[in-house]
Order: C-alpha cells, then sequence, then structure tokens
C-alpha cells in the first residue's frame, strides 16, 4: 500500500516531470541532471519551486478570495469568516490553509498567485469542507458567528487528509 501511495499512484505525473526536468539538462549538453539543477538553480531556489513560499502575508487570501454558489463578499457568513480567520493565531491560519489547500506553504509569489474560492453550503448541520485539488472551502450558513467560530476551529484541528498526516 505505500509503495503504491508514494510511488506507482504518482509515477505518471513524476514522469511527465522528470521528463521535462531531463530536457533541461540535455539542452545544456548535460547527461547528469542532478549536477545541472544545482548549476541551474541557487538550493533555496529548488526549494521554492518545490515547496512553494512561506506565507507571512495572510491579508492576499481575503484579497483574492472569490465567493460561489450564493457568497457574496457582503454576505453575512463571509463577514464573520473573515473576522474569525482575522483572529486566528497564526498557527490556526496555517492550519486553515492546509485543511483547505492540502498545503502549508503559499505557490511561488505568494498568496497574490492564488484564490480561494469560498462556496455556499445551506446545511449548517455539517462542518466545513475543504475540496483542495480545487482550492474551495465550502462554509455552511451557520446561524452565529461563535457556531461558525468553532466548526471551522473544529475542522481544522481534526483534520487528516489522505492518512498522511
Amino acid at each position: 500500500y505505500m509503495d503504491w501511495l508514494m510511488n506507482k499512484s504518482v509515477e505518471k505525473m513524476f514522469s511527465k516531470f522528470e521528463d521535462g526536468f531531463n530536457l533541461i539538462s540535455k539542452a545544456r549538453g548535460k547527461t547528469n541532471s542532478v549536477k545541472v539543477m544545482y548549476e541551474l538553480f541557487h538550493y533555496d531556489e529548488i526549494d521554492l519551486l518545490v515547496s512553494g513560499e512561506e506565507i507571512t502575508y495572510w491579508n492576499s487570501l481575503k484579497d483574492n478570495a472569490e465567493y460561489i454558489d450564493g457568497y457574496k463578499e457582503d454576505s453575512q457568513e463571509v463577514k464573520w469568516f473573515w473576522e474569525i480567520f482575522d483572529e486566528m493565531s497564526e498557527e490556526e491560519k496555517h492550519k486553515f490553509f492546509r485543511f483547505s489547500t492540502g498545503c502549508d506553504r503559499a505557490p511561488v509569489g505568494g498568496l497574490n498567485n492564488f484564490s480561494l474560492k469560498i462556496q455556499k453550503i445551506n446545511d449548517d448541520t455539517k462542518l466545513p469542507v475543504a475540496h483542495k485539488c480545487m482550492n474551495t472551502f465550502s462554509l455552511p450558513t451557520y446561524k452565529s458567528k461563535e457556531i461558525m467560530k468553532s466548526k471551522i476551529l473544529l475542522a481544522i484541528e481534526y483534520t487528516e487528509g489522505f492518512g498522511l498526516i
């Protein structure tokens, strides 16, 4: 199972990445792609390309957010959400970002190059849900800010995500 999860399930996608990387290596006339990688990039640039950027400016998340399925920027639930988000600790904000995207770092260029979609769900008996592949945070229409805050914090605290965390 672990071999499938870590290797075989991503083999096709990794193969495409490897082909592209080897294409760069051949273009430079080298056969050792690791050596070429270190000639093309500084180690911190490689880390940035592979892992993304540390998140330091959270306001871009709000500035670039999109609202779908009935939510608008001035919806009461959206206002409550951003108030709750602003009150979160740095650790809670990182947990929220990981919950909603599956990543703990922003893409290259920071959150300026990222758009979180906040989707309306009319069933307030459910916890918020994240659709990580589409960067969509599904937020139920809770009756109060206090209920919303407790449900969001519960969701981000006890999420597991594919059994790998």
